[in-house]
């Protein structure tokens, strides 16, 4: 390995460890390519977008674009603590679900799994 493959190295090493450090210490941010995915596994995002769209039902195309503006600047909000305690939550009520409605919300999460690396991998 040359001189100049070992320090190209270590500079990524460098930055990829300041990386993480500032994603431990950042607070959470609204990304548009998915808002919330580093805060909630893909079974608690299912059971938030649930929730959400019981919230939204009957509501005019504005009224529910405001109340998911709405949402998501709560969920951006919150602190630690409170996100914690809202992933919680959101894990308490997948694990209520009867498992045949698991196993078909799991195999929609592998669906769009498999599609979105069909998409990024073009």
């Amino acid at each position: 390995m040359t001189r100049f493959h070992s320090a190209l190295l270590l500079a990524a090493g460098l930055a990829l460890a300041s990386i993480s450090a500032q994603a431990q210490t950042a607070p959470m941010v609204h990304d548009h390519a998915g808002g919330v995915r580093g805060f909630l596994s893909p079974e608690q995002r299912i059971m938030l977008g649930r929730e959400m769209h019981q919230q939204l039902a009957g509501m005019s195309q504005d009224q529910r674009r405001a109340a998911h503006h709405t949402a998501v600047a709560n969920l951006m909000a919150m602190t630690q603590s409170q996100r914690e305690a809202r992933r919680d939550q959101l894990q308490a009520e997948w694990n209520a679900l009867p498992p045949a409605k698991k196993t078909e919300i799991e195999a929609r999460i592998q669906q769009w799994a498999q599609r979105r690396a069909g998409i990024q991998g073009q």
